[in-house]
Protein backbone atom coordinates (compact mmCIF):
# COMPACT_ATOMS: atom_id res chain seq x y z
CA UNK A 1 0.00 0.00 0.00
CA UNK A 2 2.94 2.51 0.71
CA UNK A 3 4.36 1.52 -2.70
CA UNK A 4 1.28 2.48 -4.33
CA UNK A 5 0.86 5.70 -1.90
CA UNK A 6 4.14 6.81 -3.36
CA UNK A 7 3.09 5.96 -6.89
CA UNK A 8 0.45 8.29 -7.01
CA UNK A 9 1.91 11.38 -5.14
CA UNK A 10 4.80 10.67 -8.10
CA UNK A 11 2.06 10.90 -10.59
CA UNK A 12 0.37 13.96 -8.83
CA UNK A 13 3.58 15.49 -8.92
CA UNK A 14 4.50 14.88 -12.71
CA UNK A 15 0.40 15.75 -13.49
CA UNK A 16 1.12 19.18 -11.53
CA UNK A 17 4.19 19.69 -13.06
CA UNK A 18 2.68 19.18 -16.72
CA UNK A 19 -0.66 21.69 -15.69
CA UNK A 20 2.60 24.53 -14.98
CA UNK A 21 4.15 23.30 -18.45
CA UNK A 22 0.79 23.99 -19.91
CA UNK A 23 0.18 27.42 -18.34
CA UNK A 24 3.67 28.66 -19.74
CA UNK A 25 3.34 27.23 -23.09
CA UNK A 26 -0.84 28.85 -23.62
CA UNK A 27 1.14 32.29 -22.37
CA UNK A 28 3.79 31.91 -25.18
CA UNK A 29 1.10 30.76 -27.59
CA UNK A 30 -0.66 34.43 -26.64
CA UNK A 31 2.87 36.18 -27.30
CA UNK A 32 3.36 34.75 -30.53
CA UNK A 33 0.42 35.85 -31.20
CA UNK A 34 0.57 39.03 -30.27
CA UNK A 35 4.12 39.57 -32.02
CA UNK A 36 2.80 37.93 -35.19
CA UNK A 37 4.53 34.85 -35.50
CA UNK A 38 1.61 32.62 -35.26
CA UNK A 39 -1.40 32.99 -37.47
CA UNK A 40 -5.05 32.67 -35.78
CA UNK A 41 -5.37 29.24 -37.23
CA UNK A 42 -2.67 27.96 -35.78
CA UNK A 43 -2.91 29.70 -32.53
CA UNK A 44 -6.49 28.56 -32.35
CA UNK A 45 -5.21 24.71 -33.22
CA UNK A 46 -2.13 24.94 -30.54
CA UNK A 47 -4.27 27.01 -27.74
CA UNK A 48 -7.13 23.96 -27.94
CA UNK A 49 -5.32 21.33 -27.34
CA UNK A 50 -3.71 23.25 -24.50
CA UNK A 51 -6.80 24.16 -23.03
CA UNK A 52 -8.22 20.29 -23.63
CA UNK A 53 -5.20 18.90 -21.75
CA UNK A 54 -5.57 21.67 -19.48
CA UNK A 55 -8.48 20.52 -18.40
CA UNK A 56 -8.24 16.97 -18.57
CA UNK A 57 -5.00 17.01 -15.99
CA UNK A 58 -7.44 19.49 -13.81
CA UNK A 59 -9.88 16.29 -13.27
CA UNK A 60 -7.17 13.73 -13.19
CA UNK A 61 -5.02 15.94 -10.22
CA UNK A 62 -8.35 15.99 -8.60
CA UNK A 63 -9.33 12.30 -8.48
CA UNK A 64 -5.54 11.48 -7.68
CA UNK A 65 -5.69 14.22 -5.00
CA UNK A 66 -8.57 12.68 -3.68
CA UNK A 67 -7.60 8.58 -3.56
CA UNK A 68 -4.55 10.03 -2.01
CA UNK A 69 -6.72 11.32 0.74
CA UNK A 70 -8.27 8.41 1.15
CA UNK A 71 -5.39 5.98 0.79
CA UNK A 72 -3.37 8.15 3.61
CA UNK A 73 -6.15 7.73 6.14
CA UNK A 74 -7.07 4.00 5.44
CA UNK A 75 -3.30 3.69 6.10
CA UNK A 76 -3.37 5.74 9.37
CA UNK A 77 -6.33 3.39 10.37
CA UNK A 78 -4.05 0.82 9.75
CA UNK A 79 -1.28 1.97 11.46
CA UNK A 80 -3.38 3.02 14.79
CA UNK A 81 -5.10 -0.61 14.61
CA UNK A 82 -1.28 -2.04 14.69
CA UNK A 83 0.17 -0.20 17.55
CA UNK A 84 -2.82 -1.85 19.34
CA UNK A 85 -1.92 -4.88 18.27
CA UNK A 86 1.62 -4.57 19.39
CA UNK A 87 0.57 -3.03 22.89
CA UNK A 88 -0.99 -6.45 23.59
CA UNK A 89 1.03 -9.22 21.85
CA UNK A 90 1.07 -11.23 25.47
CA UNK A 91 -2.94 -10.88 26.65
CA UNK A 92 -2.66 -13.44 29.88
CA UNK A 93 -6.21 -12.14 30.23
CA UNK A 94 -9.00 -10.72 28.00
CA UNK A 95 -10.20 -7.82 29.89
CA UNK A 96 -12.96 -5.64 29.26
CA UNK A 97 -11.07 -2.92 28.58
CA UNK A 98 -8.78 -4.81 26.33
CA UNK A 99 -12.14 -5.75 24.61
CA UNK A 100 -13.16 -2.23 24.02
CA UNK A 101 -9.67 -1.08 22.56
CA UNK A 102 -9.90 -3.50 19.67
CA UNK A 103 -13.81 -3.89 19.65
CA UNK A 104 -15.72 -0.55 18.17
CA UNK A 105 -19.44 -2.80 18.27
CA UNK A 106 -20.84 -5.94 17.67
CA UNK A 107 -24.36 -6.09 15.21
CA UNK A 108 -26.14 -9.67 16.06
CA UNK A 109 -29.05 -10.47 13.26
CA UNK A 110 -32.28 -12.25 13.14
CA UNK A 111 -31.31 -16.09 13.01
CA UNK A 112 -32.38 -17.69 9.86
CA UNK A 113 -35.37 -20.08 9.87
CA UNK A 114 -38.15 -21.14 11.87
CA UNK A 115 -38.00 -20.16 15.41
CA UNK A 116 -39.14 -24.08 16.28
CA UNK A 117 -35.97 -25.23 14.76
CA UNK A 118 -33.28 -27.13 17.05
CA UNK A 119 -30.39 -25.45 15.02
CA UNK A 120 -30.36 -22.27 13.00
CA UNK A 121 -27.82 -19.85 12.25
CA UNK A 122 -27.35 -16.37 13.27
CA UNK A 123 -24.93 -13.77 12.01
CA UNK A 124 -22.76 -11.37 13.82
CA UNK A 125 -20.72 -8.63 12.68
CA UNK A 126 -17.87 -7.83 14.85
CA UNK A 127 -16.77 -3.93 13.83
CA UNK A 128 -12.82 -2.98 14.73
CA UNK A 129 -11.47 0.15 15.55
CA UNK A 130 -9.73 1.77 12.95
CA UNK A 131 -10.83 -0.99 10.29
CA UNK A 132 -14.16 -1.73 10.39
CA UNK A 133 -15.76 -5.17 9.77
CA UNK A 134 -13.36 -8.03 8.69
CA UNK A 135 -15.02 -10.27 6.05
Amino acid sequence: MKKELAAKRKELEQAKNRQAELDNLIAATFEKLATGILTDGQFKQLNGRYLAEQEALKGHISLLETELAGQQDELDSVGNFLAIVDRHLEVPELTPEILREFVHHITVHERDGAYKKKFYTQKIDIHFNYIGTIQ
